[in-house]
């Protein structure tokens, strides 16, 4: 039996095990039971398209019975820097079979208190390998398998294979800038209709995007949960090349198609140094490009299933589901999980197009390129949560590709837009449908919105239900609910505003919450307010917290806590009060007069209590009543 039906029999044994090479040297073997956990994640997390280059990251709990991997002095844990090379094993009748899962280094060890496990986390070594600089000392014209082969030479990774497309001709030295050899080779790779990774053993490997055999099957008893997404993408038909400007600024498209496909998605490629405008074999390249895209399609799915390490990012999987319909799916995003038992989670995912139904151009590492996403980002670039700049992809924003846009907007009524006149940095709208909107700093003539979030925006009249507002200057505003933070309103009407900081000369509102504002005149039923400079008040219901407060007439209020400096109250009622020796001449309570002494004292005058526990007290005249 080979191994992947082992693999994917009902009823298996199997466990994993490493072989660990600390940064000393030090090699150690993990059996059976050594690995309580492992969990390693790869693929891209869009579309598996021309020019990604992946990385692997993986977590793994280790047994720490009696403290084994824990450091014998200090905080440096022997596992850190380590090489883990990871294998299942799967018994098959009396023999027991193997498969690599991955070859990784450790990158972060932790360890909890309570429990007898040490953690560790990392990736494969093309997060780590592929981050210095590239330097192209190539003589041109040189062939794109030259070019591959010149860029490998720069890391450890051996290479003896062969570069789709690699008789391609560049016929001069691209103007890389300052780039890693990550996106050298994703350039490359781009070029050559493939992507980048390591195999389960790590070495390097220039995997083609497009595969039409299947190369796995899975069974209807072989996998847990199936969801099908219902889009597709392909077959693609041609490619549209946005060449290199030339030194005149020029850049004129190509578009290059296959007639014998039967498909009209088109795949766009921009931002690649390799394809040059003015270069005498532009078109040979894109066309050579070309033939190894040609009829590639894509479905969207997700599954969960057995799992088999053979199977991994940019398999081509032939599912048949429980109904006996198959489906043919490129794995694109990948999750290989033991905890116990061993299973795999699969992502089949689609690309974006725009409205011309074209993909939007792939570079590698997840850049910027007007205004869209471009390649993708997974596990090795952004590694402990933080993204360095030599990992972000050369020239992925540039200034052509920023365009001011002057509008106004005449009606944006129930998300409905219909431009006018509107200025955006970094935004065009034509007659659009929005539920939502973040705009970062306007000059906004008459907005109407369902939800609206506005940061440094000049508002001249408004009518927003909902609305979450910084930095703006709002002469008229209508609104079921805001949030206004450091906004100077000349007019407002409010049902409900949540206002941080504001300069407020008429506000009328039935509910506001209001911290650090300065207000003329004010209106208000119901009010929450943490910090305001107040001169006028009239509320029916108000709810003061670090108030400042000029001159106020109250005629009656419900106040839980009370610090003044100075309080003139000709009525006072007070279930729980706290007085710091303050001016008060006279404080009724059940009928008690106070009166300040010396030192700090404090002297009643005139006391009746029904009930009373003295701590300490002197009196002078007591009197207290017998059971007679």
């Amino acid at each position: 039996m080979a191994i992947s039906d082992a693999l994917r029999a009902e009823a298996r044994e199997l466990y994993p095990s490493a072989t660990l090479t600390l940064a000393g040297g030090e090699t150690l073997a993990l059996g059976n039971g050594d690995i309580i956990s492992l969990e390693i994640q790869e693929g891209a997390d869009s579309a598996l398209t021309p020019g990604c280059v992946l990385s692997v990251g993986f977590t793994a709990e280790l047994d720490n019975a009696g403290g084994r991997w824990l450091p014998l002095q200090g905080e440096i844990c022997r596992l850190e820097g380590a090489a883990m090379a990871c294998v299942l094993n799967v018994k098959d009748g009396a023999n027991w079979r193997t498969a690599p899962m991955g070859a990784f280094i450790v990158t972060g060890v932790s360890a909890d208190e309570q429990r007898p496990v040490i953690r560790l986390s990392g990736c494969d070594s093309i997060g780590i390998e592929l981050s210095t600089a590239f330097a192209d000392s190539l003589q041109y014209p040189a062939t794109l398998a030259a070019l591959w082969q010149h860029a490998v030479g720069q890391t450890r990774y051996a290479w003896d294979g062969a570069v789709p497309n690699g008789g391609a001709v560049i016929d001069a030295r691209p103007n890389w800038g300052e780039i890693s050899l990550r996106q050298a080779l994703g350039y490359i790779a781009a070029a050559a209709g493939c992507f980048v990774q390591v195999d389960r053993e790590g070495r390097l490997q220039l995997c083609p995007c497009r595969r039409t055999a299947a190369e796995a099957q899975i069974g209807p008893t072989q996998y847990m949960a199936l969801t099908r997404g219902f889009d597709s993408f392909g077959p693609v038909s041609g490619i549209r090349v946005l060449p290199i400007q030339n030194a005149d600024g020029e850049q004129t498209p190509l578009e290059v198609r296959d007639a014998q496909v039967q498909g009209s998605d088109t795949l766009q490629v921009e931002n690649n140094p390799l394809f040059m405008q003015d270069a005498a074999h532009l078109e040979a390249l894109a066309r050579g490009m070309l033939a190894q895209l040609a009829g590639l399609t894509l479905v969207k799915a997700e599954f969960r299933w057995r799992g088999d390490p053979a199977v991994g990012a940019g398999t081509r999987v032939r599912l048949t589901d429980t109904r006996g319909e198959a489906h043919d799916l490129t794995v694109t995003r990948q999750t290989l999980r033991f905890a116990g038992g061993f299973s795999a989670t699969c992502a089949c995912e689609t690309p974006a197009r725009d409205d011309s139904g074209v993909l939007r151009a792939i570079t590698p590492e997840g850049g910027l390129n007007a205004g869209a996403l471009v390649g993708v980002v997974d596990g090795g670039i952004v590694a402990a949560r933080s993204i360095t700049a030599e990992k972000l992809a050369a020239g992925a924003v540039y200034a052509q590709a920023i365009e001011a846009v002057q509008a106004h907007l005449q009606e944006l009524t129930s998300g409905r837009i219909t431009t006018d006149e509107l200025y955006a940095s970094l935004a065009q709208i034509a007659a659009a449908e929005i539920g939502e909107a973040a705009i970062n700093h306007a000059d906004v003539k008459a907005l109407a919105a369902a939800v609206a979030a506005i940061a440094a925006a000049q508002i001249e009249h408004a009518d927003i239900e909902t609305a979450k507002i910084t930095g703006a200057q709002v002469q008229t505003l209508a609104a079921a609910l805001a949030k206004i933070t450091r906004a100077d309103i000349e007019a407002a009407e409010v049902d409900q505003a949540l206002i941080d900081w504001a300069g407020i000369e008429n506000l009328t509102a039935q509910a506001a919450a209001i911290a650090k504002a300065n207000v003329g005149t004010a209106q208000i039923n119901e009010a929450n307010i943490g910090w305001a400079d107040i001169q006028s008040v009239a509320a029916q219901l108000a709810e003061f917290a670090q108030a400042r407060i000029d001159g106020a007439t109250i005629t009656e209020a419900q106040i839980e806590q009370l610090h003044g400096e100075v309080v003139d109250a000709i009525t006072l009622t007070a279930q729980n009060a706290d007085f710091d020796f303050a001016s008060a001449q006279r404080l009724v309570a059940s009928a008690m007069i106070l009166e300040q002494g010396v030192g700090g004292s404090v002297t009643i005058g005139n006391l009746a209590a029904t009930s009373a526990m003295f701590v300490q007290a002197t009196m002078g005249s007591l009197t207290l009543k017998g059971e007679d």
